[in-house]
């Protein structure tokens, strides 16, 4: 969950007491590396590409874990954990982990689909009958497998919950449900959402009578000695070990203020936890279910969340994955023919992934406190896969996102475009979450408003544009249409159009220059889909 202008990226985080749980995990998950595992990788080749990795993508910190056959193989800090006082990041180094807090939701409904508390296939609203949806008939369908499959046809629209401060509570958040159109019947198409997630952790706590909050330390986090791991901001802070967020600004990287109200990520995405911790949980993940003896989630239910549900029909931008698809809370496909199940994390200064390899017994764990940092992420967990399985490693991982954003902050210093070219860009845009992004000319430079706050846009070409969201530089850009429409991207992807003079409000189809994008636009809401 990230903080965008537009929208939030797969896609806006307790001192614990120390059970003795733990002392009995310490000895079941001995943090040593194995002579076993010792003659599989060479561990200086690994701390040698993962530094070089930070290097290359300006991530201050890391914290790292690798599993090997249900045991921690290795565990290590690189970096530092805050810029300010460059105190080094170790292996217990507190981390926001985003949206990698999906899988503990999935888990924890899956533990009461188990009991008999939850069932997939029942409707939402038999555990949550005040939720409201803007289309009653097509809610009625909604289930926790569309809501954990990211199939619920809910599209992604978190922003307002972002930009309005009021909306404080998750159960306030839920309440915009009845605002957000359907894209789709439910158990269609995949689309992620965080409030599939929020809606799925409701159900939780309406059949167990707590928070999830305190399900998910009680029922996942104490059997697995994760006695750190945290909800706030403000509890890893009172930790003392904790790494504070970066992000990419105009001025280069720069300390990114926590999200101010971490509670409505909630089962979305608002744990803090440490590569330590986080490799307990891997190492469980590649099980059975059992842990020393104690069955926590049945094998069966630990399958059908690592099970593609549904296919994503989207073009591939990593170069060696394929066949994408989303089990109950995990990504699934293929790198470079070896079957992968992962989870990404970004909110707030900071980019986590785990990433589970079943077939070879093999999970890794990356924290990083650095905003959008999804290519450092992507060239560090498949290139550190191929040294440990032994691939031939490619010679450098390639990537897009994080040298088209550099490049563009140096256009900008430079670039000036003329009044007239920025006054063509004028108007007010339909967004696919439903909401009016109004861009103006002000004192000679554009800036964009929407949901009551206003930012400059930085010209980096005719066409293109950096926002400065305070954790993270945003790639815009706008692209003309047809008969004055102007398309409006972000990151490279459609989100909303600006329609021609004269062009009826209430429904209109449009295609994108590529012809790629159908966009409706009914009164109140907007949606994409590929056509």
């Amino acid at each position: 969950m990230k903080t965008t202008l537009l929208s939030l990226a797969p896609s806006a985080i307790l001192v614990e007491t120390r059970m003795k749980i733990a002392l009995t995990f310490a000895t079941l998950f001995a943090l040593t590396l194995s002579n076993a595992f010792a003659q599989d990788i060479n561990t200086r080749e690994i701390d040698q590409f993962v530094t070089a990795q930070m290097k290359r993508f300006d991530v201050p910190g890391v914290g790292l874990a690798i599993v090997k056959n249900g045991k921690i193989a290795y565990v290590k800090g690189y970096g530092v954990r805050d810029l300010k006082t460059n105190m080094p990041v170790n292996a217990d180094t507190l981390f926001a982990i985003g949206s990698s807090s999906k899988p503990f939701t999935a888990l924890g409904v899956m533990q009461q689909v188990d009991a008999g508390k939850l069932s997939l296939d029942a409707p939402i609203n038999t555990y949550l009958p005040k939720l409201k949806f803007s289309d009653a008939a097509r809610g009625a369908k909604v289930t926790l497998r569309s809501l954990l499959s990211m199939t619920s046809g809910l599209p992604r629209s978190d922003l307002s919950s972002v930009l309005d401060k009021t909306i404080n509570t998750r159960a306030k958040v839920l309440e915009t449900i009845a605002g957000i159109g359907f894209t789709d019947d439910p158990g269609k198409v995949f689309g992620y959402s965080n409030q599939n997630f929020l809606a799925a952790g409701a159900a939780l706590e309406a059949v167990t009578g707590g928070s999830w909050e305190a399900y998910t330390k009680a029922n996942i986090f104490a059997p697995l000695g994760m006695t750190r791991s945290t909800f706030e901001f403000s509890n890893a802070v009172k930790d003392g070990n904790y790494a504070a967020g970066n992000g990419i600004g105009l001025n280069g990287v720069q300390g990114v203020p926590a999200f101010d109200r971490l509670v409505i990520a909630g089962p979305a995405g608002s744990i803090h936890s440490s590569a330590t911790e986080m490799a307990r949980y891997v190492a469980f993940q590649l099980g059975k279910g059992d842990l020393n003896g104690k069955r926590l989630v049945s094998a069966k239910q630990l399958e059908a969340m690592h099970t593609q549900q549904i296919s994503i029909d989207e073009d591939v931008e990593v170069p060696g994955v394929a066949f994408t698809g989303y089990g109950f809370g995990w990504f699934t496909g293929e790198y470079r023919g070896i079957r992968i199940v992962e989870h990404g994390g970004n909110i707030n200064g900071f980019t986590a992934n785990m990433q589970l390899i079943p077939a070879k017994g093999l999970g890794i764990v990356l924290l990083t406190n650095m905003d959008g940092a999804e290519d450092f992420g992507n060239a560090t967990r498949f290139g550190l896969l191929e040294r440990i399985v032994k691939l031939q490693p490619r010679n450098e991982f390639k990537t897009t996102s994080y040298p088209s954003l550099k490049a563009k902050l140096e256009a900008a210093r430079t670039y000036k475009p003329t009044p007239e070219a920025l006054k063509a860009i004028e108007g007010s845009y339909a967004l696919i979450t439903g909401d009016t992004l109004t861009v103006r000319l002000k004192d000679g430079k554009l800036e964009a408003t929407q949901s009551g706050q206003t930012l400059p846009l930085m010209a980096a070409s005719l066409t293109e544009f950096l926002v400065d969201f305070g954790s993270s530089l945003i790639e815009i850009e706008f692209r003309n249409g047809t008969n004055g429409t102007v398309w409006l991207y972000e990151q490279g992807k459609l989100v909303g159009v600006r329609l021609p003079s004269g062009a009826p409000a209430a429904s209109s189809e449009l295609r994108d220059p590529n012809g790629r994008y159908r966009l409706t636009l009914p009164t109140g809401q907007t949606a994409v889909n590929n056509s």
